[in-house]
Protein backbone atom coordinates (compact mmCIF):
# COMPACT_ATOMS: atom_id res chain seq x y z
CA UNK A 1 0.00 0.00 0.00
CA UNK A 2 1.10 3.44 -0.52
CA UNK A 3 0.39 6.60 1.24
CA UNK A 4 0.71 9.74 -0.86
CA UNK A 5 1.25 12.82 1.23
CA UNK A 6 -0.12 16.18 -1.12
CA UNK A 7 1.58 19.60 -1.27
CA UNK A 8 -1.38 21.01 0.01
CA UNK A 9 -1.18 18.69 3.91
CA UNK A 10 -3.70 16.37 2.87
CA UNK A 11 -3.56 12.68 2.82
CA UNK A 12 -4.42 10.81 -0.58
CA UNK A 13 -4.83 6.71 0.33
CA UNK A 14 -5.55 4.12 -3.27
CA UNK A 15 -8.82 2.45 -2.53
CA UNK A 16 -8.28 -0.70 0.10
CA UNK A 17 -7.56 -4.18 -1.94
CA UNK A 18 -11.46 -6.20 -0.88
CA UNK A 19 -9.27 -9.21 -2.50
CA UNK A 20 -7.08 -9.18 0.72
CA UNK A 21 -10.77 -10.89 2.28
CA UNK A 22 -10.07 -13.77 -0.21
CA UNK A 23 -6.49 -13.99 0.95
CA UNK A 24 -7.04 -13.72 4.66
CA UNK A 25 -9.92 -16.54 4.01
CA UNK A 26 -7.69 -18.78 2.15
CA UNK A 27 -4.86 -18.18 5.35
CA UNK A 28 -7.02 -18.98 8.07
CA UNK A 29 -9.48 -22.34 6.42
CA UNK A 30 -6.03 -24.09 6.86
CA UNK A 31 -5.77 -23.11 10.45
CA UNK A 32 -9.49 -24.14 10.99
CA UNK A 33 -9.05 -27.86 9.25
CA UNK A 34 -5.81 -28.76 10.92
CA UNK A 35 -7.33 -27.64 14.37
CA UNK A 36 -10.18 -29.31 13.84
CA UNK A 37 -7.78 -32.64 13.53
CA UNK A 38 -6.20 -31.96 15.99
CA UNK A 39 -8.38 -31.83 18.48
CA UNK A 40 -9.64 -35.09 16.76
CA UNK A 41 -6.28 -36.29 17.55
CA UNK A 42 -6.11 -35.35 20.86
CA UNK A 43 -9.43 -37.48 21.89
CA UNK A 44 -7.57 -40.81 19.99
CA UNK A 45 -9.25 -40.15 16.93
CA UNK A 46 -8.31 -38.21 13.80
CA UNK A 47 -8.79 -41.04 10.85
CA UNK A 48 -7.22 -42.47 8.23
CA UNK A 49 -5.72 -38.39 7.91
CA UNK A 50 -3.70 -38.53 11.09
CA UNK A 51 -0.34 -40.77 11.21
CA UNK A 52 0.99 -40.54 14.62
CA UNK A 53 5.08 -40.69 14.63
CA UNK A 54 4.48 -42.55 17.98
CA UNK A 55 1.22 -44.54 18.45
CA UNK A 56 -1.31 -42.51 20.87
CA UNK A 57 -1.89 -44.44 24.26
CA UNK A 58 -4.53 -43.08 26.08
CA UNK A 59 -6.31 -39.87 25.34
CA UNK A 60 -5.23 -37.09 25.53
CA UNK A 61 -2.84 -37.80 23.25
CA UNK A 62 0.46 -35.41 22.47
CA UNK A 63 2.85 -35.29 20.24
CA UNK A 64 3.62 -34.95 16.53
CA UNK A 65 1.52 -36.38 13.65
CA UNK A 66 1.33 -36.14 9.95
CA UNK A 67 -1.45 -35.43 8.42
CA UNK A 68 -1.32 -36.66 4.72
CA UNK A 69 -3.07 -34.29 2.41
CA UNK A 70 -4.82 -35.28 -1.22
CA UNK A 71 -7.64 -37.68 -2.27
CA UNK A 72 -8.53 -39.32 0.64
CA UNK A 73 -7.99 -36.68 2.78
CA UNK A 74 -8.20 -33.19 0.94
CA UNK A 75 -7.47 -29.90 2.10
CA UNK A 76 -11.07 -27.32 2.29
CA UNK A 77 -10.42 -24.55 -0.48
CA UNK A 78 -7.68 -26.29 -1.60
CA UNK A 79 -9.02 -29.75 -3.28
CA UNK A 80 -6.31 -30.07 -5.51
CA UNK A 81 -3.34 -30.10 -2.64
CA UNK A 82 -0.97 -32.28 -1.57
CA UNK A 83 1.63 -33.06 0.35
CA UNK A 84 2.23 -33.21 4.42
CA UNK A 85 1.34 -31.38 7.23
CA UNK A 86 3.77 -31.66 10.21
CA UNK A 87 1.71 -31.13 14.04
CA UNK A 88 3.23 -30.79 17.12
CA UNK A 89 0.64 -31.08 19.82
CA UNK A 90 0.68 -31.22 24.07
CA UNK A 91 -2.22 -32.43 26.48
CA UNK A 92 -3.43 -29.31 26.65
CA UNK A 93 -4.18 -28.66 22.92
CA UNK A 94 -1.07 -26.30 22.60
CA UNK A 95 0.06 -26.95 18.65
CA UNK A 96 2.16 -25.52 15.94
CA UNK A 97 1.66 -27.01 12.57
CA UNK A 98 4.11 -26.29 9.39
CA UNK A 99 1.67 -26.29 6.22
CA UNK A 100 5.74 -26.00 3.69
CA UNK A 101 5.75 -28.87 1.84
CA UNK A 102 1.94 -28.48 0.90
CA UNK A 103 1.28 -28.04 -3.24
CA UNK A 104 -1.71 -26.66 -4.43
CA UNK A 105 -1.41 -26.50 -8.29
CA UNK A 106 2.80 -26.41 -8.20
CA UNK A 107 1.95 -23.72 -5.69
CA UNK A 108 2.39 -23.03 -1.78
CA UNK A 109 0.04 -22.14 0.63
CA UNK A 110 -1.16 -18.52 1.33
CA UNK A 111 0.37 -19.63 5.23
CA UNK A 112 3.61 -21.46 5.62
CA UNK A 113 2.79 -22.37 9.25
CA UNK A 114 1.12 -21.59 12.40
CA UNK A 115 2.92 -21.48 16.31
CA UNK A 116 1.09 -21.41 19.55
CA UNK A 117 -2.41 -21.96 18.84
CA UNK A 118 -4.41 -23.71 21.21
CA UNK A 119 -7.56 -25.56 20.69
CA UNK A 120 -9.83 -27.37 22.80
CA UNK A 121 -13.96 -28.33 22.97
CA UNK A 122 -16.31 -26.58 24.53
CA UNK A 123 -19.15 -28.11 26.74
CA UNK A 124 -21.56 -27.22 23.94
CA UNK A 125 -19.24 -29.82 21.63
CA UNK A 126 -18.06 -26.73 18.94
CA UNK A 127 -14.25 -26.72 18.67
CA UNK A 128 -12.52 -23.91 19.45
CA UNK A 129 -9.00 -22.61 17.88
CA UNK A 130 -7.65 -19.36 19.10
CA UNK A 131 -3.99 -17.99 17.84
CA UNK A 132 -2.45 -14.72 17.82
CA UNK A 133 0.58 -13.07 16.93
CA UNK A 134 2.52 -9.75 17.17
CA UNK A 135 5.85 -8.45 15.49
CA UNK A 136 7.64 -5.40 16.41
CA UNK A 137 10.37 -3.44 14.45
CA UNK A 138 12.04 0.10 15.57
CA UNK A 139 13.97 2.13 14.34
CA UNK A 140 15.62 4.63 16.12
CA UNK A 141 17.62 6.64 13.52
CA UNK A 142 14.34 7.24 11.96
CA UNK A 143 11.88 7.51 14.81
CA UNK A 144 9.94 5.22 13.10
CA UNK A 145 8.12 1.80 15.17
CA UNK A 146 6.14 -0.71 12.89
CA UNK A 147 3.89 -3.43 14.25
CA UNK A 148 2.39 -6.01 12.93
CA UNK A 149 0.04 -7.92 15.02
CA UNK A 150 -3.50 -10.35 14.55
CA UNK A 151 -5.39 -12.80 16.45
CA UNK A 152 -8.29 -14.89 15.33
CA UNK A 153 -10.46 -17.60 17.04
CA UNK A 154 -12.14 -19.86 15.15
CA UNK A 155 -15.35 -22.57 16.02
CA UNK A 156 -15.97 -25.58 14.27
CA UNK A 157 -18.76 -27.54 14.72
CA UNK A 158 -17.46 -30.94 13.29
CA UNK A 159 -21.11 -32.48 13.82
CA UNK A 160 -19.94 -35.47 15.52
CA UNK A 161 -17.94 -37.51 12.58
CA UNK A 162 -14.38 -37.81 11.41
CA UNK A 163 -14.96 -35.84 8.09
CA UNK A 164 -13.99 -32.48 7.91
CA UNK A 165 -16.20 -31.91 4.37
CA UNK A 166 -19.43 -31.66 6.64
CA UNK A 167 -17.98 -28.65 9.58
CA UNK A 168 -19.70 -25.84 9.77
CA UNK A 169 -16.61 -23.17 10.54
CA UNK A 170 -16.98 -19.19 12.05
CA UNK A 171 -13.51 -17.45 11.86
CA UNK A 172 -13.84 -14.05 13.83
CA UNK A 173 -10.48 -11.75 14.35
CA UNK A 174 -8.49 -8.65 13.03
CA UNK A 175 -5.17 -8.30 11.35
CA UNK A 176 -3.50 -5.33 11.35
CA UNK A 177 -0.27 -3.36 10.26
CA UNK A 178 0.72 -0.07 11.86
CA UNK A 179 3.61 2.39 11.18
CA UNK A 180 4.09 5.55 12.79
CA UNK A 181 6.90 7.94 12.63
CA UNK A 182 6.81 11.63 11.42
CA UNK A 183 3.54 10.35 9.46
CA UNK A 184 0.94 7.65 10.35
CA UNK A 185 -0.22 4.75 8.38
CA UNK A 186 -2.44 1.71 9.25
CA UNK A 187 -3.90 -1.08 7.48
CA UNK A 188 -6.42 -3.64 8.94
CA UNK A 189 -8.17 -6.90 7.48
CA UNK A 190 -10.93 -8.01 9.68
CA UNK A 191 -13.56 -11.55 9.58
CA UNK A 192 -16.56 -12.55 10.83
CA UNK A 193 -17.05 -15.34 8.32
CA UNK A 194 -19.20 -18.40 8.47
CA UNK A 195 -18.53 -21.45 6.15
CA UNK A 196 -20.55 -24.16 5.33
CA UNK A 197 -19.40 -27.75 4.04
CA UNK A 198 -21.53 -28.00 1.42
CA UNK A 199 -19.89 -24.74 -0.19
CA UNK A 200 -16.65 -24.20 -0.24
CA UNK A 201 -16.81 -21.48 -2.95
CA UNK A 202 -17.36 -18.88 -0.57
CA UNK A 203 -18.54 -18.06 3.04
CA UNK A 204 -22.33 -18.05 3.52
CA UNK A 205 -22.86 -15.50 6.11
CA UNK A 206 -20.68 -12.77 8.02
CA UNK A 207 -18.97 -9.89 6.66
CA UNK A 208 -15.11 -8.87 5.97
CA UNK A 209 -14.02 -5.52 6.26
CA UNK A 210 -10.28 -3.65 4.65
CA UNK A 211 -9.33 -0.27 6.27
CA UNK A 212 -6.54 1.94 5.85
CA UNK A 213 -6.14 5.01 7.02
CA UNK A 214 -3.15 7.79 6.97
CA UNK A 215 -1.88 11.14 8.50
CA UNK A 216 0.65 14.05 7.05
CA UNK A 217 3.59 14.98 8.69
CA UNK A 218 3.63 15.57 12.56
CA UNK A 219 -0.22 14.09 12.47
CA UNK A 220 -1.18 17.79 11.20
CA UNK A 221 -2.70 16.99 7.91
CA UNK A 222 -5.89 15.81 7.20
CA UNK A 223 -6.41 11.83 8.39
CA UNK A 224 -7.93 10.22 5.31
CA UNK A 225 -9.88 6.46 5.92
CA UNK A 226 -10.89 4.55 2.95
CA UNK A 227 -13.51 1.57 3.81
CA UNK A 228 -14.53 -1.82 2.08
CA UNK A 229 -17.05 -3.81 3.65
CA UNK A 230 -17.74 -7.38 1.76
CA UNK A 231 -21.04 -9.17 2.63
CA UNK A 232 -21.23 -12.77 2.22
CA UNK A 233 -24.75 -14.75 1.64
CA UNK A 234 -25.95 -17.91 1.08
CA UNK A 235 -25.54 -18.57 -2.19
CA UNK A 236 -22.53 -20.84 -3.25
CA UNK A 237 -21.43 -19.01 -6.58
CA UNK A 238 -17.73 -17.84 -5.38
CA UNK A 239 -18.58 -14.13 -4.71
CA UNK A 240 -19.00 -11.45 -2.40
CA UNK A 241 -20.88 -8.31 -2.68
CA UNK A 242 -18.31 -5.14 -1.48
CA UNK A 243 -19.53 -1.76 -0.57
CA UNK A 244 -16.64 0.93 -0.10
CA UNK A 245 -15.91 4.23 0.55
CA UNK A 246 -13.50 6.79 2.07
CA UNK A 247 -11.81 10.07 1.30
CA UNK A 248 -11.48 8.83 -1.92
CA UNK A 249 -14.57 7.98 -3.37
CA UNK A 250 -17.44 5.45 -2.98
CA UNK A 251 -18.91 2.69 -4.80
CA UNK A 252 -22.25 0.72 -3.81
CA UNK A 253 -22.62 -3.20 -4.32
CA UNK A 254 -20.21 -4.32 -6.76
CA UNK A 255 -19.56 -7.94 -7.04
CA UNK A 256 -16.12 -9.07 -5.74
CA UNK A 257 -14.90 -12.32 -6.67
CA UNK A 258 -12.93 -14.66 -3.75
CA UNK A 259 -10.97 -16.42 -5.70
CA UNK A 260 -10.59 -19.50 -3.05
CA UNK A 261 -11.01 -22.58 -4.76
Amino acid sequence: MVLTLLACGQVQLPEPDAGEIGRALKARVPIAWVGTLTQQALEGQGGECVVWETPCGEAPCAGVFVIEVGEDCPLPMAAAASGDVTVTVDSTGLFGAAFGELRDDGRGLRIERVDGAVVSRGGDGLIEIGFADEELDMDAEDSEVEVLNSGYVIEVDDAGTLSTQDDAVVISGARQWVKAGDSAHAFQTALDAELDGRCRANPVAGQGLVQEAGAGDDFDAQVATNLVIVEFDAECDGTATAYGGGTSGASLGSELALDLL
